[in-house]
């Protein structure tokens, strides 16, 4: 069953350090989904508000107007743009592929290749709740979300 995902369209800009806060309440008025980048000292800071509605340029532009004259800074050049459509689903995925560290196997629900199996001579034991050999010690676990 496929669903059409709704439209998102971002709002961004770049702000000085010390104005974040400002920046961050004002955009947080959207009432969108916020993303910061982590402040690098005082190295201007990306800040991007994400919003299933085209959001209105003049009230964006006013909210910024009135952080940036709390925070003593300039009011900050902002891109508006809808973002294509995305499968997340499909894309996270593509993004969590199986991983082997060491002795240990992990793999998701989605991932359809067969798990890597210890040598049969290693004289182990199988844990059908895990598929964990013990003796060669290889573990694998599936992991659904």
């Amino acid at each position: 069953m496929s669903r059409k995902a709704a439209p998102v369209w971002r709002v961004g800009l770049v702000a000085p350090a010390d104005a974040v806060p400002a920046f961050e309440a004002a955009l947080a008025e959207l009432g969108g989904a916020l993303a910061i980048d982590a402040p690098q000292g005082p190295a201007p800071v990306p800040i991007s508000v994400y919003l299933t509605e085209a959001p209105d340029r003049a009230r964006v532009t006013a909210l910024l107007a009135a952080a940036a004259l709390g925070a003593g800074a300039q009011v900050p050049d902002i891109a508006i743009e809808r973002l294509p459509e995305t499968d997340w689903v499909a894309a996270s995925r593509t993004a969590l592929p199986a991983i082997q560290a060491g002795p240990f196997y992990l793999y998701g629900a989605h991932v359809s290749a067969p798990p890597p199996v210890a040598p049969e001579n290693s004289n182990s034991r199988r844990n059908p709740r895990f598929s964990k050999r013990i003796g060669r010690r290889l573990w694998h676990a599936s992991i659904n979300a």
